[in-house]
């Protein structure tokens, strides 16, 4: 839920910060919460406040700093990073059975100052779920490097996706799918350090390049995090359509999440 602003001030005083509270979001084809539980190392999707999927650890599906987790039996997976502040995560997952769950759900765990004057730049990485449009049942998963620029003076952000190399689950190899870079268009920032903008440019291949896939619609979601707005977190849904060939499905959707720090 979104609260109000508390002005206040920096250790700079040429920085004025306003103080914008911890928030959690989701984004994908159901509203879904996501918790990680310590005890068991595992992460738990619930709708409605009822649990409706568990998924352990699984580490040999790990990608870069997202670490996996997985009920195979029932085809559920999470990829699940956490900044090394702790003050930001972010949880992209897929259910199969009768929620058919996409998700992706990123969390600003404390609250955070945020600027109003000068810049910042943020990398880190992305991790995406390709499936065929109408379903959960997972194809692919892409990793990117992300980056992404923020002007506190005129409240805009925007950035990319690039070095995009698409997998399969299990086992870690490539699988004759490929996409090109993603575009972050230029968005603004809202006053609780929010934004949501298009997402353009990523072409998407299968079939070692038979079928190909542009966009149909891309919006990118994320906050302005950490406790000194020294880090980022958000969520993409991608929507794509069969441009050239045959033989493969009509549509594609990625959903993906995204965590980066100054």
């Amino acid at each position: 839920m979104l609260m109000g602003l508390a002005a206040c001030s920096s250790s700079d005083d040429s920085i004025e910060t306003v103080t914008v509270t911890s928030e959690t979001v989701a984004v994908g084809s159901v509203p879904v919460d996501v918790r990680y539980d310590a005890g068991s190392d595992s992460v738990i999707y619930s709708i409605g406040g009822s649990d409706v999927a568990t998924m352990s650890r699984e580490a040999t599906l790990d990608r870069g700093s997202f670490e996996a987790f997985e009920d195979a039996t029932n085809g559920h997976y999470a990829f699940r990073s956490v900044s090394a502040s702790g003050d930001s995560a972010i949880t992209v997952g897929a259910a199969e059975d009768t929620f058919n769950i996409l998700s992706a759900n990123y969390e600003r765990v404390i609250d955070t100052a945020l600027p109003v004057s000068g810049t910042a730049t943020y990398n880190g990485d992305y991790l995406g779920l390709i499936t065929v449009s109408g379903s959960t049942d997972l194809r692919s998963v892409v990793t990117g490097d992300m980056s992404l620029t923020a002007n506190f003076g005129t409240s805009m952000v925007s950035g990319s996706i690039t070095d995009r190399v698409v997998a399969g689950i299990d086992p870690l190899a490539p699988n004759d799918e490929a996409t090109t870079d993603m575009v972050l268009n230029a968005t603004a920032i809202d006053d609780q350090g929010g934004f949501s903008g298009e997402a353009s440019g990523s072409t998407f291949t299968t079939d070692a390049g038979t079928n190909a896939y542009t966009i149909m619609s891309g919006r990118y979601t994320g906050l302005i995090s950490g406790a000194t707005a020294d880090e980022t977190i958000g969520g993409i849904v991608i929507t794509y359509e069969r441009s050239s060939g045959s033989g493969g499905p009509s549509g594609l959707v990625e959903t993906g999440g995204f965590i980066a720090t100054e």
